[in-house]
């Protein structure tokens, strides 16, 4: 048999409907050695902290880490990496002004976190999230400079 004519063979139709699949297994099992090797590289990264859960988009993981009894105006750590390229230490309400998210600052609030314990929450509002700045009982223009790094020095390098 000669190449081309191997070829020919290969591209059968029976033979043909079979690689879409052996692509996906390929696919699988390169996923599956990766992660086994260095856990994490491929999958989203899981939320240590509550400020990291709310960062992450990850509500009900946020939600379950308070049940759990963790303090929602305590500071949390967000790793290098998850939010920009520098390490924070905030509180969950500031978290969520950094982020963008009302509806976990929404939920903050009515859930007991209180503003006045955040020596940055108005100013990450003002940059942030201006129209936060009213459940935070502050009038709505005239807080933040437009920056949110304006509002504290970060952990990281």
């Amino acid at each position: 048999m000669t190449l081309a004519g191997g070829i020919r063979e290969l591209l059968r139709p029976q033979f043909v409907v079979c690689i879409p699949p052996l692509a996906a297994i390929l696919l699988v099992a390169i996923y599956l050695c990766v992660e086994s090797v260095r856990p994490g590289t491929l999958t989203a990264a899981r939320p240590e902290t509550i400020p990291e859960a709310i960062v992450l988009g990850n509500g009900p993981r946020a939600l379950e880490m308070m049940a759990e009894g963790a303090d929602i105006n305590a500071p949390g750590r967000i790793r290098s990496g998850l939010l920009d390229r520098l390490e924070y230490h905030v509180t969950p309400l500031e978290a969520a002004l950094m982020a963008r998210r009302m509806e976990i600052v929404r939920l903050l609030i009515r859930t007991g976190a209180d503003a006045s314990r955040s020596t940055r929450a108005a100013c990450l509002a003002g940059a942030r999230l201006p129209e936060a700045l009213p459940l935070l009982g502050l009038p709505p223009s005239g807080v933040g400079s437009g920056e949110a790094a304006d509002c504290f020095a970060p952990s990281g390098p």
